[in-house]
């Protein structure tokens, strides 16, 4: 990849969660970083914190933290208690109407983007992130 690509997809990646993080919480009531939690809990429908933690990239400890804000606000439900991965979480029926909220505002701001290249080229861009993604994972697998 070269610079150029690295800094087109830095600065769109940051634009888009910044953008999409203060839509979220002024229409939600919550952050970015509380619905990729939700979204994946409702991907998964029952899932462990390590788990969790392994999906979105991100520490137990952070995911501790948010799952704990998240349950206070009845968005999730502790299922069980487990030897290995901590607790079992699910969405609770308003966990699930806020995911479901979250991702209409998602949709709408990428849907904007999207929309100035064609339906072919955004299939071909999602394929290339994914191939990309796929390296990139690889590569920080090796380097630990």
């Amino acid at each position: 990849m070269s610079t150029k690509s690295f800094w087109l997809l830095h600065n769109l990646s940051t634009s888009l969660h910044k953008s999409v993080d203060e839509a979220i919480k002024e229409r939600v009531g919550i952050g970015l970083a509380q619905y990729k939690v939700l979204e994946a809990v409702s991907y998964k429908g029952i899932a462990k914190q390590n788990e969790l933690a392994s999906m979105l990239r991100q520490t137990e400890a952070g995911i501790s933290r948010q799952v704990k804000l998240l349950y206070k606000k009845g968005l999730l439900v502790y299922t069980n208690e487990s030897r290995s991965g901590g607790s079992d979480v699910s969405l609770t029926r308003i966990g699930e109407e806020v995911v479901r909220l979250a991702y209409q505002v998602v949709d709408g701001y990428t849907a904007v983007i999207e929309s100035v290249i064609s339906p072919g080229q955004l299939l071909g861009m999602q394929e290339s992130l994914e191939k990309m993604t796929e390296v990139a994972y690889k590569q920080e697998e090796e380097e630990s």
